[in-house]
This record gives structure tokens, sequence and C-alpha cells, in this order.
């Protein structure tokens, strides 16, 4: 019988590094939809692995962020690497890196500021200036790209999608979003054949009622799992 309760618990374990090989970083919460085990033993399981070396903690706080400690080196040297070559490449010609002029993506941003007025903010993520609403898109395509066997449900998990868009949801499959639209009287999401993104399979789109608050929840988020949005100036 003890036999049987280390292997279960040695199998979870290695379920648990098989899932952050994959979606590194990941919260508890998102770790507990990706493999099954209860949250409490995610914990559990995730204090043994911080301390024999194996995860990293990304970030403190609650909740907090676990990153595959092999992955996080190769990220780390990967960075070093890159940021030598930027620096070498920017003393060579003796320029100031130059920041891609954004797209004009006009009916797009359909957030309004409190004074009533169209807020017309740009924010700046893979040195392209985006509106709010637009470079959430952008954002969780990426993210999408860089972990291409993440399910939908995991997906709306790491962006809090019910949480951030509790009326009509941050990432939703594009029938419910054409749904939506039929009884609101006017799209909810980015829906164009170009704004949908393949998710294992599905259609998928990205709600485009952004405001200062739940973009700034959004940023966090992104902060979190190291994708950098500035505003830009």
């Amino acid at each position: 019988m003890e036999q049987v309760k280390l292997d279960t618990k040695e199998s979870q374990e290695d379920k648990v590094l098989e899932f952050l090989s994959k979606f590194s970083p990941a919260s508890a919460g998102v770790i507990e939809t990706g493999t099954g085990i209860f949250k409490l033993n995610v914990y559990k399981i995730m204090k043994k692995l911080t301390e024999s070396g194996k995860v990293l903690i990304d970030k403190e706080g609650k909740p907090p962020i676990y990153s595959l400690a092999n992955k996080a080196d190769e990220t780390g040297k990967a960075g070093k690497k890159d940021a030598t070559a930027k620096k070498e490449k920017t003393e060579k010609i003796d320029k100031k890196p130059v920041v891609k002029k954004a797209t004009i993506f006009k009916d797009d941003e359909v957030a309004l500021t409190k004074e009533g007025g169209r807020d017309v903010s740009k924010f700046i993520f893979n040195k392209v200036a985006y509106p709010k609403s637009r470079c959430v898109l952008e954002v969780i395509r990426q993210y999408a790209k860089d972990h291409p066997k993440i399910t939908l449900q995991i997906l709306q998990t790491v962006f809090k999608s019910n949480d951030l868009q509790k009326r009509y949801g941050t990432i939703v499959e594009l029938y419910a979003a054409k749904k939506f639209e039929t009884s609101s009287g006017r799209p909810r999401h980015f829906m164009k054949s170009t704004d949908i993104i393949n998710v294992n399979g599905r259609k998928v789109v990205v709600s485009n009622q952004w405001d200062a608050n739940n973009f700034e929840a959004f940023r966090k988020i992104c902060t979190s799992l190291k994708y950098t949005i500035k505003k830009q100036q």
C-alpha cells in the first residue's frame, strides 16, 4: 500500500514537470486545470520541486508563479545572448533602436475614457504600437503561437477570461462570439478572418471590450508571463 502511494506521488510530480515544460510560467490554478491534480496537492508538489531546485518561483505573492528551472536557465541565457548582440549592433551603427510605426486599426478601440471621449492611447508589444483592444489580441495570439499544444480551457485560465470579461469572455470560440453579436446588436470580439486564432483546431476570438481598468489587469497578467507591454510616450 505504501509503494502505491509513492508511485502516485511520483507520477504527479512528473505530470507537473511535463506540464511546466510546455506551459511555463504558470500559477497553481493553471497547473491544476492542465493536469487535473487538486490545487492543494499542486502546492505540496510545488513546494517539494522548488526545494529540490527543479522548479523556480518567478513571482512571489498570491498566487505565486512557477517556472521549470531548466527552461528558466535557457531563457536567461538566450536573453543575455540577445542583449549582447543588440548592444553590439547598436554600438556599431550608432543609432537608437527604431520602433515600428503602428498600423492604423479603425473601429477597433471601443473603450471610452471616464470623460466620455475615445481613448487613443497606444501600447507597444513586439515593437509595434496598438490600441488597447488590439494589443490584447496580439498578445494572446503570440502566447498561443508560443504554446502550440495549449488547450482553449488552459488559455482562458491563463488570461482569466471570465474574470476580466464577465459578460462576454476575453477568449471564446467563434460560434459563441457570433451569438453575442446577435444578442447585443454589435460585435463584442474581433471576428475578421485575419483575427481568428487557431487553438488546437478550434476557431477562437478575442474580446474588443477594453477600458483602462480591465486592460491594466490584463497587463499585470502579461507581466507575470514575461510578455512586456509598454505605453507609447
